[in-house]
């Protein structure tokens, strides 16, 4: 029922409730103010009195710099370093499939992302084409690539897909370090990667 409609029906019914009825105004008025002077000291009466302490501190066994610091930090993301390529290859399947591939011969790794390739320090050359998860941060359709966090780059040939599993093809990297699509059904080795 629109609000006139339901005035009209009020003042009928009731003409003491409809000349109580004032109107809503969508105007605000702001009122001025005082200025409000600046506070130059405060006083606090209700601090705990201060305890005294006598006696060393043994910091014998906390993490000390080259020069005696104590340096303190807090753990950052956990971050993986490539490892090598596995020397069993095995035709595309998906990132727990290709991860338990890794851990068999590096125990503790799962298969690498594409930028974990190009962040590991010193570089480490790829020795056989291998299986790898290629995570676009970039994808320029018009020219038909992808860009990872690192800057690698993957035609994409008007396939999206970056992974293996109900597809029917995935990503290696190849030896002269460059990454492309290929069909799931062909065996290679699998790239890994393990925390640093």
């Amino acid at each position: 029922m629109n609000a006139g409609i339901f005035g009209l029906a009020l003042l009928l019914v009731s003409p003491v409730l409809a000349a109580n009825i004032k109107p809503r105004s969508s105007v605000v008025a702001i009122e001025e103010t005082a200025p409000v002077p600046s506070v130059t000291s405060v006083q606090v009466l209700n601090f705990p009195n201060p305890q005294n302490m006598a006696g060393t501190v043994n910091i014998g066994n906390l993490p000390l710099d080259a020069n005696g610091n104590l340096r303190v930090s807090v753990p950052g993301p956990r971050t993986f370093r490539f490892v090598g390529v596995t020397t069993h290859a095995v035709t595309g399947g998906s990132f727990p499939y290709l991860s338990g591939v890794c851990a068999s011969e590096f125990p503790g790794s799962r298969v690498a992302f594409s930028e974990e390739l190009r962040a590991t320090l010193p570089p480490q050359a790829v020795p056989a084409t291998a299986w790898i998860v290629f995570r676009p941060t970039i994808l320029y359709p018009s020219i038909d690539t992808a860009y990872d966090g690192m800057g690698n780059w993957l035609p994409l040939n008007g396939n999206l897909v970056m992974s293996c599993g109900v597809w029917a093809s995935g990503v290696v990297v190849v030896p002269d370090d460059s990454f492309r699509h290929t069909p799931c059904s062909e065996a290679h080795a699998v790239a890994c990667a393990a925390p640093e």
